[in-house]
């Protein structure tokens, strides 16, 4: 089920601010979903990050973390640009999620807070509860706990970043919605990045879900069904995997890294 037909940015040329300084959004664009996954790609400060934000904003997707990017101040400027952005939708949803990097350490404080304090609830109420109903409350509490380990196979505190990461996109991720990842392979090794391109790839396969990524990752840029739109000198186009940047240099690399590495 297609959800986003396609997206456009209608320009601000009448700002020399960030992020309309910035030269991809200098002059109006498109990016098309005629395929469910749409991977932005280009070099650091092209603008991919702050174009995938403004996106979510527009969406009003909900990011991992506690609070909302739809009431955090500093997505001021994510909020203005977001504003010169056009959605033409098939199926409209409500659904998906926001990803980004960052977010994770403070989502993973959050939850061992949240522990922390039924926890210490439960302390508390050891001084006016006893008994039976001191054991019904300890019951709810365990299952609260419970619950948020069982979301995500166990305590994402005592998971490696990268273990984590596939634990939230395949307890976050459930179709019927749209889903921005900003550079998700950022604590991925090869073979975990190789284990998201199939988490996706099964999504997509089933129609019930469209992405949007950013991403610096051949192998991630390499999934079956996708359009890739790269960013190069303030453009975006649509390419294919093989003329990115990203790929020849490693392609290049890899056939004689001695030879490569002679020249730096």
């Amino acid at each position: 089920m297609k959800h986003i037909e396609s997206i456009t940015f209608t320009g601000n040329k009448h700002s020399e601010n960030f992020p309309f300084s910035l030269p991809l959004f200098r002059n109006e664009f498109s990016i098309s979903f005629g395929k469910p996954i749409v991977i932005v790609a280009g070099d650091n400060g092209s603008g991919k990050s702050t174009l995938l934000e403004a996106i979510a904003f527009k969406l009003r997707l909900p990011t991992i973390g506690k609070h909302t990017h739809l009431t955090d101040s500093s997505y001021a400027i994510e909020r203005s640009l977001s504003d010169y952005f056009h959605i033409r939708w098939q199926n409209k949803t409500p659904h998906g999620m926001f990803f980004r990097a960052e977010d994770y350490i403070g989502f993973v404080r959050s939850i061992n807070t949240l522990k922390e304090e039924l926890d210490q609830e439960l302390k508390e109420m050891r001084n006016y509860i006893q008994g039976e109903g001191l054991e019904r409350a300890k019951a709810l509490f365990d299952k609260q706990k419970n619950e948020l380990e069982h979301r995500y196979r166990g305590n994402l505190a005592e998971k490696s970043h990268g273990e984590g990461f596939l634990e939230i996109f395949s307890s976050r991720i459930h179709g019927n919605g749209v889903y921005i990842l900003d550079e998700p392979e950022a604590s991925l090794s090869p073979m975990k990045q190789l284990a998201l391109v199939s988490l996706l790839k099964t999504h997509a396969e089933q129609g019930d879900a469209q992405f949007i990524l950013a991403t610096h990752s051949p192998i991630i840029m390499a999934i079956p069904g996708s359009s890739i739109y790269y960013i190069n000198e303030g453009a975006i186009e649509n390419i294919s995997w093989q003329d990115t940047e990203h790929y020849q240099v490693y392609h290049h690399f890899l056939q004689n890294p001695e030879l490569f590495l002679r020249h730096l």
